[in-house]
């Protein structure tokens, strides 16, 4: 038997109920979700401010357990990336453009385990490119020539090597 651990609830403000969404889908109304190990109405009050001159100034859409099936505790966090993955658009934070019933099927992939796990993927390391190795082999070589010029004037200057002569024409260095 799992332990109830905490809450996830959703709910939308009379001030975002009709927002039209700006996303790709269609629609309108603003969802907050979110987790507590609280009552969600109290928690709610805490966001929205108790000093709320409606006598109703949310609408709680749905309230469910954060207990996966096989007893596992999820966050709100969860379900945010399960809607995500969905392709609901996060407006700001907590806030979806969403219904509830897209909040719903958040929660049954959450609970399923059908979300992918963690936020961030890992970078790839990436691989140079043939010709970038090659340009930092030039640029090396140049570099040390042009030290070579610099520390060894006169041995540069008879050696006759064409680079260390490029070098000193463009960077005359010393006497």
């Amino acid at each position: 038997m799992s332990q109830h651990r905490g809450t996830i609830y959703a709910y939308t403000t009379p001030a975002y109920r009709n927002t039209r969404w700006t996303g790709r889908r269609r629609g309108s109304g603003l969802i907050k979700v979110g987790y507590t190990s609280r009552d969600a109405h109290v928690r709610i009050r805490e966001q929205i401010g108790a000093s709320s001159p409606e006598k109703n100034p949310y609408d709680l859409l749905l309230t469910a357990r954060a207990t996966r099936l096989n007893g596992t505790s999820f966050s709100d966090k969860d379900v945010h990336r399960a809607l995500r993955d969905m392709g609901v658009r996060n407006v700001h934070n907590e806030w979806f453009e969403a219904e509830p019933n897209d909040v719903r099927a958040a929660l049954k992939r959450v609970e399923a385990k059908k979300v992918r796990a963690g936020g961030k993927r890992p970078r790839r390391r990436r691989r140079h490119a043939p010709f970038r190795r090659i340009k930092l082999f030039l640029y090396t070589i140049l570099t040390l020539s042009l030290f070579a010029a610099a520390v060894f004037p006169h041995q540069a200057r008879t050696a006759g090597s064409s680079i260390l002569s490029l070098a000193l024409e463009h960077f005359p260095i010393g006497g």
